[in-house]
C-alpha cells in the first residue's frame, strides 16, 4: 500500500461485552484513517486496508462520524457490503461531532445505505 495507510491504521481493545454478544475478539481495526484523519487517503487503497484486514482475520471495525465528517463510515459500509455480516461488529461513538448535524445525519444514512445495499 503506497501511501502507508496500512501503518497508519490503530488496533482497538474492545470494552466490555453488549447484551447481544457474550465476547468480542481481542483485536479490531479503527477507522480514522481510512476517513483522511492523518490526510487525504485514496477511495481504492482505504476500501482495500478493511478488505485485507478481514481476509487476515480482523472482524471488529470501530469508527465514527467525525473521521473525515462520515467518510470513514461510508467507506467502512462499502468495503464491508459483501462480507457475512453475521462474523462483522461495527462499531462507533456517538455525540462526538466536529461537523454540522445534517452532514452527520448524511453520514448516518451513507453508512446504512452502504451496508444494506439500499
Amino acid at each position: 500500500m503506497g501511501s502507508g495507510l496500512a501503518e497508519q491504521v490503530v488496533v482497538a481493545v474492545p470494552g466490555p461485552a453488549g447484551a447481544e454478544r457474550s465476547s468480542f475478539p481481542a483485536l479490531g481495526i479503527g477507522t480514522s484513517a481510512i476517513g483522511g484523519s492523518f490526510g487525504p487517503e485514496d477511495e481504492a487503497e482505504a476500501l482495500a486496508v478493511v478488505r485485507r484486514a478481514y481476509e487476515l482475520g480482523v472482524c471488529m471495525f470501530d469508527t465514527a462520524p467525525i473521521y473525515g465528517y462520515g467518510a470513514a463510515e461510508s467507506r467502512l459500509g462499502r468495503a464491508l457490503r459483501d462480507l457475512p455480516r453475521g462474523e462483522l461488529i461495527v462499531s462507533t461513538k456517538v455525540g462526538l461531532l466536529d461537523a454540522p448535524p445534517s452532514l452527520a445525519t448524511k453520514a448516518g444514512r451513507a453508512l446504512r445505505a452502504a451496508a444494506t445495499g439500499d
